[in-house]
């Protein structure tokens, strides 16, 4: 789910979610990236319904990454990445911004789907605007491999 929306592992704490709109809503860290929308993609929507209602982080990061996070990864032999390091929730984080790239999805929406901060760029601050449609589109390039 990380993967593809793109949220810091802290922010499902208290993250919302709204499977009839289809959107999670939170995040953390910084104004640009708290309470933010994020379309839910549909390739993680039963995944999604499937926790809706649930804490998501029942107790610290800390216990999700060594009770859940890693024993996942070293069931599906993906622990290690192909540096030798192992992987942490937050490369899903980068696999994130590695998919908006691959896809190209536009650098506004990539930019606001992350949470990041626009800058010094007044063209963004003041005319990057992107409905939920427009986001939800973009967030739908992303193609999703069938097993």
């Amino acid at each position: 789910i990380m993967v593809y929306s793109g949220y810091r592992i802290s922010a499902f704490k208290e993250i919302k979610i709204d499977l009839e709109k289809g959107y999670f809503q939170g995040g953390v860290k910084t104004k640009s990236g708290k309470n933010r929308i994020v379309p839910i993609h549909p390739g993680i929507y039963g995944m999604v319904a499937a926790y809706h209602g649930k804490t998501w982080l029942e107790t610290s990061v800390n216990d999700y990454r060594t009770k859940v996070f890693y024993p996942t990864l070293e069931r599906l032999g993906l622990l290690y990445a192909s540096n030798g390091t192992k992987h942490t929730p937050h490369d899903c984080r980068h696999t994130f911004s590695w998919l908006c790239d691959r896809y190209k999805i536009d650098d506004m929406s990539k930019h606001l789907l992350m949470g990041h901060a626009l800058g010094s760029d007044v063209e963004k601050n003041v005319y990057g605007h992107r409905t939920f449609d427009e986001l939800k589109h973009e967030i739908e390039k992303i193609c999703i491999p069938k097993h």
